[in-house]
């Protein structure tokens, strides 16, 4: 099943909905919450959504081409915030080390001079509130933070 999502820019955004969950997806889920103590577990698991769709598509799909959210952050002026610059409500990516957007979180707390605090979805697992860098390392070693400044 597809959602209609587009940019500020009217530009359709590919969408897909996960099939369901398997035992794999609830196992792997389970790991994470064991091997990730300081996170808080916010959500159980779904197939529905995925972390862009989480952080851009309000939970109700997944975005999973790395060009669409590329046209998203561009389309709507996600512009880069760094330091003492990033706020609640600051958009998480996750790189790789050539440049790939591997996952996506929405910042919750950055108390000054401190980790920021994340919340984000892994995988087909449930979402958590975690620090930015305790989350499972296949997301890639770079962080960016980008804020929507619409004109």
């Amino acid at each position: 099943m597809h959602i209609g999502v587009e940019t500020s820019k009217q530009t359709r955004i590919k969408t897909e909905q996960g099939a369901g969950l398997t035992n794999l997806d609830r196992h792997i889920d389970r790991e994470f919450a064991d091997k990730f103590r300081n996170a808080r577990r916010r959500t159980d698991v779904s197939a529905v959504y995925n972390c862009h769709g989480m952080t851009f598509a309000s939970r109700r799909t997944m975005i999973v081409s790395v060009i669409d959210v590329r046209r998203i952050l561009s389309d709507d002026n996600y512009q880069v915030v760094t330091g003492n610059d990033i706020l609640p409500g600051d958009i998480v990516l996750y790189l790789s080390v050539s440049g790939d957007i591997n996952h996506s979180g929405v910042v919750v707390e950055c108390p000054l001079g401190k980790t920021p605090w994340v919340f984000s979805k892994w995988g087909n697992g449930g979402e958590f509130i975690h620090e930015v860098r305790d989350c499972p390392a296949l997301y890639g070693p770079e962080i960016e933070y980008r804020r929507c400044r619409h004109p």
